[in-house]
């Protein structure tokens, strides 16, 4: 005789498979490799971080919105502070068909979703690296490239292999929802998990992705995941659901929404496009000053048009460049803190976050067009130099006088050790050099 399982059963069952599944995460063995400091916006290390983020899948997979409330840190600031009910509002439309096995897939993409940190750093996992060539400035593709060259590291969470290689895709696609946030990526950077779920005609790949991606800020945040940021999450969910329900082209998508959002700002320049712009808009803080477009016209009116053209190439194409990490902290919003901080009136600093935003990357597309023979998806980083930045390691002039160097295209060295010598002169120590296929930005001693 047939027994049907109870409803409870049911929920007996899924909480015991999903407890397995997070232990088994959490005995992960290349854990105990991710233990240093990596990120200037981590104040844990990488193992901290992955370790809160797998309890934080188990919190969602129960819907206990009280526990990931307390995992992710309450904002000191009352108005601004996401409820538990806000958080369910966010995660409810996608995880509401999730079943164990969603979970189990979620639970292991936030366990090796960062393992590439530390191969850049040295540590057992780079010497398990097959002779793949792995861009030493981007952790991201790092990591991906990691787990598709040594597939048995993800033996320990027994997959399936379509599930086997989506963990890989999504790890390599981690950082797109905050990345979108800060103007280091667009919409059409989602193209391949939105590829996916148009194949296997179900939201599932977009919503494994949205859910870590809010996951992976919320386990750094220590307090200061809000509500502007969670309305960011909610529209970013609502924009890609549309178009895939839609099926609407993803970058033309996004110029419209970009063009949309950039005539509300009241923001526009006639040298750059609508990608290019709404990227730098976001890259030195959307939370700008009245006079945001003013400084913006006299910044660009200012640096040579071969420059700000270069930039527009780069980020206002659909494979335009891939930002490894930390421009907006180097270059961007993060510079313009840094100035602010020191002194700085900021009218000057927010122009000077400008042109030091557009020339260092119009000179690191030159490099890599000139030097790597890449004109799309170029992976350019600024760890050291956001590090440098955000711990006042390194005087943030530093940043702003080495662009200023640069006048015009004619003026970049033509080789990248060059370039080294170049901007590396005694009072201006920011460097830029190519790592493994990449375009890094960094600091001298």
């Amino acid at each position: 005789m047939h027994h049907r399982t109870s409803k409870a059963g049911r929920a007996l069952i899924k909480r015991k498979q999903v407890n397995s599944n997070v232990t088994n995460a959490l005995a992960w063995k290349p854990l105990e490799d991710l233990a240093v400091l990596y990120s200037p916006n981590h104040s844990d290390t990488t193992a901290q971080h992955v370790r809160k983020q797998i309890e934080m899948v188990k919190s969602l997979a129960f819907q206990d919105y009280s526990s990931l409330l307390k995992l992710t840190g309450s904002h000191a600031v009352e108005p601004i502070r996401v409820s538990e009910k806000e958080l369910e509002n966010f995660f409810t439309p996608l995880i509401e068909e999730f079943t164990s096995n969603d979970y189990k897939l979620l639970v292991s993409l936030a366990a090796v979703h960062d393992c590439g940190k530390e191969a850049l750093l040295n540590s057992e996992l780079s010497r398990i690296q097959s002779s793949a060539e792995v861009p030493m400035s981007d952790h991201i593709t790092a990591s991906e490239l990691l787990l598709r060259s040594n597939p048995q590291l993800l033996d320990h969470f027994d997959l399936s292999d379509t599930d086997a290689e989506l963990v890989k895709l999504l790890t390599g696609k981690h950082t797109d929802t905050g990345r979108y946030f800060f103007g280091e990526a667009h919409l059409a950077t989602f193209d391949s998990v939105m590829e996916l779920a148009r194949e296997q005609g179900s939201r599932k790949p977009l919503e494994y992705s949205l859910a870590h991606g809010a996951l992976d800020v919320m386990s750094v945040s220590k307090g200061t995941f809000c509500k502007p940021i969670a309305s960011s999450h909610i529209k970013l969910r609502e924009v890609l659901f549309d178009a895939y329900e839609s099926g609407q082209d993803l970058w033309a998508h996004f110029n419209d929404l970009a063009s949309t959002e950039l005539l509300d700002a009241e923001v526009s320049n006639t040298s750059l496009g609508v990608p290019a712009l709404w990227r730098l808009y976001k890259m030195v803080g959307s939370n700008k000053d009245a006079s945001f477009q003013d400084t913006l016209e006299i910044a660009l009116e200012e640096i040579d048009q071969e420059l700000v053209s270069k930039f527009d190439k780069i980020m206002g194409n659909r494979h335009g460049t891939l930002l490894g990490s930390y421009l907006p902290m180097a270059f961007g919003s993060g510079l313009y803190t840094a100035l602010v901080e020191s002194g700085d009136d900021p009218t000057t600093a927010r122009k000077n976050a400008i042109t030091s935003t557009v020339k260092m990357i119009a000179i690191a597309g030159h490099y890599a067009e000139n030097e790597l023979d890449l004109e799309n998806d170029i992976s350019l980083s600024a760890r050291e130099v956001s590090l440098a930045i955000s711990k006042k390691s390194a005087p943030e002039n530093y940043a702003v006088n080495a662009t200023l160097l640069i006048d015009s295209i004619a003026q970049i060295p033509n080789t990248l050790n060059a370039g080294v010598e170049y901007l590396a002169s005694k009072e201006n120590k920011l460097s830029i050099g190519e790592q493994g296929g990449a375009v890094e930005l960094f600091y001298t001693s």
